[in-house]
């Protein structure tokens, strides 16, 4: 088995962004994240026409455009795996993943690729392709779009603010369906 290093270089490095890095580092704090919660602040990325609620139990962190390795035979969503001080992970294209679950999704319109770590206790840490960085929503006036049957168990359910559609996950059962597709 071989594999192939390979330059992502639409991935934008934004780890010069102070304010936002500042911002980042402030949300995933214990403090900050209670306080978030108290005002239903949530941080949320997106992918395509999709996106995600930050499951506070999870420490996001940005990172710099980087090589990563190519996995032979890997879904199509697996974009391959990089090596974050020593620490081997997977990079997933979440639109890719979700658009595998036949939900029906718009493809991304942007060039601009960002990459978000998420890690958690239980887990290990895996990257996620996304168009845009975490950007902070309130969740106080959104109103709550029930999911049918077909859903993906870890979603559980999407908010409306009047703008965007925001889908609530489970990243538990989200990172236990990746791990397993694999």
């Amino acid at each position: 088995m071989t594999t192939a290093t390979v330059d992502i270089t639409n991935i934008e490095k934004i780890s010069d962004d102070e304010t936002y890095v500042s911002k980042l580092n402030n949300a995933v704090g214990l403090d900050e994240i209670s306080d978030n919660k108290k005002n239903n602040d949530n941080y949320y990325y997106t992918s395509g026409s999709f996106n995600f609620i930050l499951d506070g139990a999870f420490k996001p962190e940005t990172l710099e455009s980087m090589a990563l390795t190519q996995v032979p035979f890997a879904q199509d969503w697996y974009l391959g795996i990089v090596s974050i001080h020593g620490v081997i992970m997977p990079v997933i294209d979440i639109l890719g993943f979700v658009k595998s679950q036949n939900i029906p999704v718009e493809e991304s319109k942007t060039n601009k690729k960002y990459l978000l770590k998420l890690e958690h206790d239980d887990y290990s840490p895996i990257v996620f392709r996304l168009d845009s960085i975490p950007q902070l929503v309130n969740t106080n006036n959104c109103k709550n779009i029930e999911i049918d049957d077909k859903s993906p168990k870890w979603i559980k359910n999407y908010l409306d603010n009047g703008s965007e559609k925001l889908a609530i996950l489970d990243h538990q059962k989200l990172f236990d369906q990746l791990i397993t597709k694999q």
